[in-house]
């Protein structure tokens, strides 16, 4: 399934010709989870349940149990995205420095069975 290119925070992209510039699933994927991931949760009026908030997290209490919950909720909110296998579940490896938390998540899409890895930077 192709979809508009549009990175969070970014414009659409653009092709060669000037159109707009279509994106196939595995990047369709990618852009979705990230958007979903930076979108604070309850922010979406119809979809209260969507967003996880995770630059909301940076800066703050980074002990092994608030990781341990970060992680719980990006894995949570992955596992929402259709086009993501349930089975292996997604592997969120999560590196916190200063204001910034490094975040890898490690996924399957479920209409191919292709290994993913999704990585960012979120900073306050």
């Amino acid at each position: 399934m192709n979809d508009i290119d549009q990175t969070y925070g970014q414009d659409f992209g653009v092709g060669p010709t000037g159109d707009l510039q279509l994106v196939g699933a595995s990047v369709r994927t990618k852009q979705r989870i990230l958007r979903r991931l930076i979108t604070p949760t309850g922010t979406y009026l119809w979809h209260q349940d969507y967003g996880a908030g995770v630059p909301e997290d940076v800066g703050a209490d980074m002990s092994p149990d608030r990781l341990r919950e970060i992680k719980a909720t990006i894995t949570g909110q992955v596992l929402q995205e259709d086009t993501v296998a349930k089975s292996p579940a997604p592997v969120v490896t999560l590196k916190p420095k200063g204001n910034e938390l490094y975040c890898s998540i490690q996924f399957t899409e479920s209409a191919n069975n292709t290994p993913q890895v999704l990585t960012f930077t979120a900073s306050a």
